[in-house]
């Protein structure tokens, strides 16, 4: 059981957790007992511009992140300070090769 305080100094209430994975995020509200109060998914466009080749735009993993956000608070009804976090995990489809994200700012 997660108990403490948060932001606020109120009690932690919810996780919101996101699995941005290969084909879209996959999103999970759960209360501090562990209980899942409720879950969406939001996909994106994988590309395969040559053959060995994989794809995705990052703006589309912030949105869909973004989306199963809102939609996780507003089905359950569930204030947003209610959250004591937001976490994600994203599990490199291919670790012997670097993954890159280039940023329009820095070109890097």
């Amino acid at each position: 059981m997660l108990r403490g305080r948060f932001l606020g100094g109120g009690m932690a209430k919810y996780i919101i957790a996101h699995d941005v994975g290969t084909s879209g995020n996959k999103a999970v509200l759960v209360d501090t007992e562990g209980y899942v109060q409720g879950k969406c998914f939001e996909p994106y466009q994988t590309y395969r511009p040559s053959p060995g080749w994989v794809e995705q735009e990052p703006g589309d993993w912030w949105r869909a992140v973004s989306k199963t956000t809102k939609l996780l608070l507003e089905r359950t009804g569930v204030p947003p300070g209610d959250a004591a976090c937001l976490t994600y995990a994203v599990v490199d489809a291919c670790p012997s090769v670097p993954d890159t994200i280039y940023t329009k700012d820095t070109g890097r």
